[in-house]
């Protein structure tokens, strides 16, 4: 039985994040402008024909404005879309989805690319041919085990993880350059990412550019990897404002000599392990 409320939810959600967008979906329209109108029942677009054969090329479809995956979606009807001129989500509630394959053709998204309330979702694999999205967010899929599948995906705007109760290992080696990256939240004086497996942050092989780092409340990490990476490829330009809190396994002395290494100036370090209890150190609740 498909959850009630979840679109709801993720409204506010997006207004924390101060990201503007609008629930619901839009029309679909092939690169020569025929358009039809959508199925508002599902939230996907119904496939207008694109050539004189009476099919659409692949992957040349363009969808006007936000597309809503949901529990009910038809995936035939995502099959040729390459452009998302809008946000894209994907709420599929407990469908039996492992993976991303039914959004293959997807090779751009204008807006952000939200992935949440997923309780069949495994990997985020299958979106092999995309190569630009302004957001990558991800959080509540409570099976989701790797966060893979983004190979040409270069640069974006930000990057959340966060509440993925099964999330083991992040592979983003493509990711040269990101604004800011969030990894959990934390709650008061305490973890709250509901991370409980995810240990390292070794997937970012590639990375060299960030201006906002936030890790905070992931019960399980004890590897600060991205910064490891950032050093390696001889970070682009310094991180401009750093945040770990409460991350209770990861060893707030190292986090210091490694942000020391990078040049960090403006950071915020706290209720890590063996850090000293600064009663100041206290978070708002999830983000």
């Amino acid at each position: 039985m498909k959850k009630q409320g979840l679109e709801t939810s993720f409204c506010v959600f997006a207004i924390l994040l101060m990201t503007s967008w609008a629930c619901g979906p839009g029309t679909a329209q092939t690169d020569v402008g025929t358009s039809t109108s959508t199925d508002n029942d599902s939230g996907t677009a119904v496939i207008p024909t694109g050539s004189s054969t009476g099919m659409p090329e692949p992957c040349s479809l363009v969808h006007e404005g936000d597309l809503v995956v949901q529990y009910e979606t038809d995936f035939a009807l995502l099959a040729d879309i390459g452009r998302v001129k809008g946000n894209l989500y994907v709420i599929m509630d407990e469908r039996d989805q492992p993976d991303l394959s039914f959004l293959e053709c997807v090779n751009t998204i204008d807006g952000f690319l939200r992935i949440g309330g997923n309780e069949g979702l495994e990997s985020t694999a299958g979106m092999k041919y995309l190569e630009r999205v302004e957001r990558i967010l991800i959080y509540e899929n409570r099976n989701l085990r790797i966060v893979t599948g983004f190979d040409r995906v270069k640069s974006t705007l930000q990057l959340e993880l966060d509440a993925n109760a099964s999330l083991e290992e992040v592979q983003l080696d493509s990711l040269q350059s990101v604004k800011s990256i969030g990894i959990g939240h934390c709650a008061n004086a305490g973890p709250a990412a509901n991370q409980q497996a995810l240990v390292a942050l070794a997937g970012f092989s590639g990375i060299s550019e960030i201006e906002t780092l936030r890790i905070e409340g992931n019960e399980a990490l004890m590897s600060e990897g991205l910064l490891e990476a950032l050093k390696a490829n001889g970070a682009a330009s310094p991180l401009q404002h750093v945040t770990f809190r409460f991350n209770p396994l990861l060893d707030e002395a190292s986090i210091h000599a490694r942000l020391d290494v990078l040049g960090v100036k403006s950071r915020e370090v706290c209720g890590n392990a063996g850090g000293a209890v600064d009663p100041e150190c206290f978070c708002e609740g999830s983000p």
